[in-house]
């Protein structure tokens, strides 16, 4: 009877991990269902030097991560509302952990900034640092590239949040990282129409 009682207490605890980590990420409303954001990583990097070069360092270089694809698969409107959904200190094993730490409960969607990404051909860009010789080096997403969000909590450890004034165009939620780390870090991308 022992065996019965633990076997079936262990069966709804891994059903309830499972369906707490299977919540974890980013989520927009379409209609009467939501639909999760894949992060997304960049293919590469790029600088560019020659305006630099020609000025002797006075002009700035940019360095800008590169996306694949011309548009986010995620199609929105301004008025779609985003859902974040933060774990429980329940996530299984360390790859789980690893690969949603920053929907862990000690975050929120304060942790996140919006960027607008720049459509070129077939890629989006994003600018995540500018150098120059006699100003030094600045990490992070441009100033001119960000877009504010409010978010309301719904209930322990999921928020409801909205882009304020929001136009047509590429763009991502990305972890605001120590002194610009989160540009290099996987992004969660969709495309306002």
């Amino acid at each position: 009877m022992k065996k019965i009682v633990f076997t079936t207490l262990l069966f709804i605890a891994s059903i309830s991990i499972y369906a707490q980590k299977d919540t974890v990420g980013i989520y927009y409303a379409n209609g009467n269902s939501l639909i999760k954001i894949e992060p997304i990583k960049y293919s590469k990097t790029k600088t560019n030097t020659l305006g630099s070069a020609l000025t002797m360092g006075i002009a700035n270089s940019s360095v800008k991560t590169i996306y694949r694809g011309g548009s986010s698969l995620n199609k929105t409107s301004k008025e779609t509302k985003f859902y974040f959904y933060f774990a429980s200190n329940k996530i299984i094993n360390a790859s789980e952990m690893m690969q949603n730490w920053m929907f862990i409960n000690s975050y929120s969607p304060k942790d996140f900034i919006i960027a607008k990404l720049n459509p070129k051909g077939n890629s989006r860009e994003l600018r995540v640092a500018k150098i120059n010789v006699y100003a030094g080096m600045e990490m992070g997403v441009a100033d001119d590239a960000l877009s504010d969000i409010t978010s309301k909590q719904i209930k322990n450890g999921i928020y409801e949040v909205t882009i304020k004034n929001a136009s047509p165009g590429e763009y991502c939620f990305m972890y605001n990282g120590a002194n610009g780390s989160g540009a290099y870090l996987p992004i969660f991308d969709f495309s306002i129409e």
